[in-house]
C-alpha cells in the first residue's frame, strides 16, 4: 500500500514510532494535505491506529522487529533513535544498526533520511548512509535543535533552532523530553516539505495524543492514574522523567515486565529506571510469545531495585492482589501509573473504576 502514494513517509527507531507518526499525520492533515496514516497504537484524535486519506502522501510506522520495515522503501524515511531491542531477532546492536542502515538505504536518491542526532547508535551509522540526509535534536551538532524547553502538567513548551536561527515556539499537549524529540522530529519533516512554521505550529498543537502513551485516565480524590506502553528501560525512565517534570505528585510505578527474553537481558537496566519513582510495584512476566526461561522472573528486577530502594518496592506476581495492595499505600496527591506492553492497562482500567467508585461513595 505504501507504493500507491507518491510521497511515503515511514518513521522507524526503538522508541517513538507511534507518536512520532501519529503527529506527523496530524501536522499533515492540518495543512489540508489528508494523508493516509497507518500506526501502532489507537490516536486519540482518530480513535483507530488508520486513516485512509485522499491526498498523495502515506505516514507509516515501520517497525524494525522481524526486519518488516525493511520492505517499506519509503522516499522520506525517519529514524528516532537506535538501542538493542527485540534480541531474539537481533544478536546485537550492530546487527541492528546493519537493518537501520538497509531501511535508510532503501530511500531513493531524491528522497530524504531525518535522524535523530541524539542517539549515540543513529550518530555511529550516519556516516554510512548515502542519502540525502538531515538532523534534528538537543545536540549542538544537529541541523534542527530543541532549546528551553519548558514542562508544566502535560504541557511542554520548546524553541526551535535551525543553526542559529530561532524559528519560533512550539506548545505541546503532551508531557516529558521525549515528547519533545518525537515532535521536533514531525516539525523537521514538515518544513522539509515546504510547510510553513505558523502552519506546524498549528497542527502540533492540535495533536492530543495516542492510547497508552502517558495516556490519563482521570483523578479521583486527588489520585491521578495514567497509563503508559513503556516496556523497554530508555521508555520507562522517560515515562518517569516526565511525570516528575510535569507534576508535583508522588510517583507510585506499577510495572509488568514484557517477555522473558527482554527481562533476562535488561533486568539491570529496568531497576535503574524504575527507581526514579517513589514507589514502585513488580507483577509477573507478561509472556506474550514466549515460552518460560529458567531462573528468569520478575523478582531479577525486584531484587535489584531492592538493592537500590529497600521498602520502596514491592513484589506483587498476582495481579489480582494488585488493588488491595494498592489501596495500602496510595494516597491523595499520588500519581499511580501502570507501565507495560501487556495486560497491566486492563488492572490500571479497573484501578480507575475502584476509586472512581470510592470517591463516589464519598460524594454520594
Amino acid at each position: 500500500m505504501i507504493s500507491v502514494k507518491e510521497t511515503s513517509i515511514a518513521i522507524g527507531g526503538t522508541h517513538g514510532k507511534t507518536t512520532t507518526s501519529s503527529m506527523v499525520g496530524t501536522i499533515l492533515a492540518h495543512a489540508k494535505k489528508d494523508p493516509t496514516l497507518v500506526v501502532g497504537g489507537l490516536v486519540q484524535n482518530l480513535d483507530s491506529n488508520s486513516k485512509l486519506g485522499s491526498g498523495d502522501i502515506i505516514v507509516v510506522e515501520a517497525d524494525e522487529f522481524d526486519r518488516s520495515f525493511l520492505a517499506l522503501k519509503p522516499t522520506i524515511g525517519i529514524v528516532t533513535n537506535i538501542e538493542l531491542e527485540h534480541t531474539d531477532c537481533y544478536e546485537n546492536l550492530q546487527e541492528l544498526q546493519d537493518a537501520f542502515i538497509q531501511f535508510c538505504q532503501s530511500v531513493p536518491f531524491y528522497g530524504e533520511v531525518i535522524a535523530c542526532a541524539d542517539s549515540p547508535a543513529v550518530q555511529e551509522i550516519i556516516p554510512k548512509i548515502e542519502r540525502p540526509m538531515t538532523t534534528y535534536g538537543r545536540s549542538r551538532d544537529a541541523a534542527y535543535r530543541a532549546e528551553n524547553l519548558r514542562f508544566n502538567e502535560n504541557r511542554s513548551t520548546y524553541s526551535v533552532f535551525r543553526a542559529e536561527e530561532n524559528l519560533g515556539e512550539i506548545q505541546l499537549n503532551v508531557p516529558g523530553e521525549h515528547n519533545v524529540l518525537n515532535s521536533l522530529a514531525a516539525v523537521v519533516l514538515g518544513l522539509e516539505m515546504g510547510l510553513s512554521f505558523e502552519m506546524i505550529q498549528a497542527g502540533i498543537t492540535a495533536y492530543s495524543g495516542v492510547r497508552r502513551r502517558f495516556d490519563i485516565k482521570g483523578t479521583y480524590n486527588d489520585i491521578m492514574v495514567v497509563d503508559d506502553y513503556a516496556h523497554h528501560p530508555t521508555e520507562v525512565e522517560a515515562t518517569l522523567n516526565a511525570a516528575k517534570s510535569g507534576w508535583k505528585r508522588r510517583i507510585v510505578a506499577v510495572f509488568q515486565p514484557h517477555l522473558f527474553t527482554r527481562t533476562r537481558e535488561f533486568f539491570r537496566e529496568f531497576s535503574t529506571a524504575l527507581q526514579i519513582a517513589d514507589l514502585v510495584l513488580i507483577t509477573d512476566i507478561y509472556p506474550a510469545r514466549e515460552q518460560p526461561i529458567p531462573g528468569v522472573t520478575s523478582k531479577l528486577i525486584y531484587d535489584e531495585l531492592y538493592n537500590k530502594i529497600k521498602d520502596r518496592c514491592y513484589l506483587v506476581p498476582d495481579l489480582d492482589e494488585l488493588e488491595a495492595k494498592l489501596d495500602t499505600i496510595v494516597q491523595p496527591q499520588d500519581m499511580v501509573i501502570t507501565m507495560g506492553a501487556g495486560s497491566i492497562w486492563r488492572y490500571g482500567e479497573s484501578y480507575s473504576k475502584h476509586l472512581e467508585s470510592l470517591a463516589d461513595g464519598v460524594t454520594g
